[in-house]
Parts: C-alpha cells; structure tokens; sequence
C-alpha cells in the first residue's frame, strides 16, 4: 500500500493482490494503489492452481490478502514465493454480496455488468475484501481507483514462472535486471512507458490484429526521424502521472507533485498534435484519447510558485496575488509591526 517514489521500483507495478477460493474456482483481484490499476479474474480448470502460480509470479505482488481460513494451507495449496507477505483477513471480509456492494460504491456504478464481471463470484469476493483492505488502511475515498478490468489469461500467451526465469526475461537468473530481455530493450522516456513494456513482456498479446496495430506503430515512428524527436521532446517533460495522481487521491501529496502536475499536462497539447500528425490510425486513436485538462493547468499556474518547497509546514508555495486573504496574512508576518 506505498504511494511514496523514494520507496517504489520507478519502472515497475507494486501490485497487492486478493485471493478467494471458491467451488474449485479461485478468484483474483488485482490493484497498485500508486498507480490506480485495478484488475480481476478467475481460474477454474483443471490447471488452475498451476495457472494462478504462473499469475502471481507473473504480477510479483509485495503482499497477498487471503481469507483466515486459508491462513494454515495456502502455501500447500498455491505456491507463493517466501518473500511475499502474505496478510490474512476475516472471513466475512470475503463476503460475495457485501463484496459486491463496495465495489459498486467504489466504482459509483448501479452493475457490474458493464465491466463484464457479473457472475465472476469468487473475483468479486476478492475485489471486495482487497477494497475494504485499501479503505482500512488509506482512510480515504480512492477517488482514483475507479475502473475495473476484467481479464483472461486466455487472451495471452501463458510463460509460467520457469519460462520466465529462464528466458531472464525481466529478471535474469542472479535477481536482477542486467542482462535481461527487459533491459536491452527498454529506452522508455517516462516510468508509465517503462511499467506498460515491462507488463507486455511477460505477458504477449495473441490476438493478430492488435499485434499488428502496434507493429505498424512502431514502424511508423521509426521510419519518420522527425516524428520520433517530437515525441521523444514532449515525453521528457512528463513525470509519473498515474502515482501523482494516486498520492493527491490519498492525501498524501505535496507542492513538488502539484508542479510535476502542471508541467506534465503543459506537455500535452505539442504530444496530442504530434501524434495526430501521423497518418497511422494507433497513434490517432492514441491522441484522440489525451485530454491536456487546461483549465486544470491554468489554475495549478496561477496557484503554485515555479520552486515550491518539498514540505507543506514550510509555506511559500502558492503565488502572490492568488488569494487575497492569504496576501493580507503574508503582509502581516512581513510588516507586523506597522500592522499593529
């Protein structure tokens, strides 16, 4: 449940992780509160629990919430790395309909079936007690963990824990990641990038035509040298939004974020116009899908100084001029005696 950068690997998720058991059918929820991502899915074959093994080595989860009942056998019944803190809840946590209930109040929506989750029990169990976890422990409403992603391993290529580890595709045979697939490839700009690539690689796509979309993406951006520079100068203006966002959510953020705000969504506009100047059809969705919230700039603009200090005790971080009665109060301290 860290928010703070000074404690999270900058170019990968921190993912929590929720497991219900039930009828044979093992149900996973997914989330990385520094991030907003939040996730479900079920596996109820014959290989599930083998499945789920290659899934949580996969997600390489810091802690994973079980139901107390679990408590005695989960490591007998799924294998689970000896780092991972494993974190018991009470069995009531894990109530289908209580569960459900928070869900649909996190997410402020009447039904789940627009996310395609109805009649996923087992996940819905899980979501909802990994909910009433994040509340109990944040004390705060999360505003940003609002949308829910349903999905199936089946939709990608399955390498369970001893391919990964032998093809040392993020993390090579010693645990770390020189040498790796991962770090020959990746020249990501910013930390969301580098999460995005890190994610596509231990878990590939097989449907064809997506495959083929970013191919032809790719190509574009490498064939056109002026593109490519473009992008590369707007993208090296943007910090990590997604956990920015996730600190203002939970309260935890201070003036430095609120500048590196400011400065990322400064950035949007020159991104949005490079991409739409491309004739590839991925990279026009793509900036179809940027918003540069400029009333949202503006007002960061005009609020916060351009060096604001790290910590809120200090002061000094909005303008002057920005609040009349905060200029009334500042002209005190400065002339307290001509005041009195």
């Amino acid at each position: 449940t860290v928010t703070e950068d000074n404690l999270l690997a900058e170019k990968s998720n921190n993912f929590l992780v929720s497991l219900c058991e039930s009828r044979d059918i093992w149900g996973v929820a997914l989330a990385d509160l520094s991030t907003g991502a939040f996730a479900v899915t079920e596996f109820d074959s014959l290989k599930a629990r083998e499945e789920l093994f290659s899934e949580i080595s996969r997600l390489q989860p810091s802690e994973i919430l079980i139901p107390e009942a679990l408590k005695d056998r989960i490591r007998t019944l799924v294998e689970v790395p000896a780092q991972v803190m494993i974190t018991p809840l009470p069995d009531k946590s894990y109530d289908e309909g209580e569960g459900r209930r928070r869900l649909l109040d996190q997410l402020e929506v009447q039904t789940l079936n627009g996310f395609g989750a109805e009649g996923m029990t087992a996940a819905i169990s899980a979501a909802g007690a990994m909910v009433l976890y994040l509340h109990d422990t944040q004390k705060s409403a999360l505003k940003h963990i609002n949308r829910l992603h349903v999905y199936s391993t089946s939709d990608f290529m399955i390498l369970d824990y001893t391919t990964q580890r032998s093809l040392e595709l993020v993390q090579s045979l010693h645990g770390g990641r020189e040498g790796t697939l991962l770090s020959v490839i990746d020249h990501t700009i910013t930390p969301m990038g580098g999460r995005l690539l890190r994610s596509c690689i231990v878990q590939p796509l097989k449907d064809r035509r997506v495959i083929e979309e970013r191919i032809e993406a790719v190509k574009r951006i490498h064939d056109d040298l002026g593109l490519r520079e473009r992008l590369d100068r707007h993208l090296r203006g943007v910090y990590d939004l997604e956990r920015i966002i996730a600190r203002v959510n939970c309260g935890s953020a201070n003036a430095k974020d609120l500048l590196a705000l400011r400065l990322s969504l400064e950035r949007m506009p020159g991104l949005r116009d490079t991409l739409l100047s491309s004739s590839c059809p991925l990279l026009q969705k793509t900036a179809g899908e940027i918003n540069p919230l400029g009333d949202l700039c503006a007002e960061l603009t005009s609020a916060i100084v351009d060096n604001p200090p790290f910590s809120l005790r200090e002061g000094g971080i909005f303008r002057d001029g920005y609040n009349s009665d905060l200029d009334d109060l500042r002209a005190i301290t400065r002339d307290t005696k001509g005041w009195l």
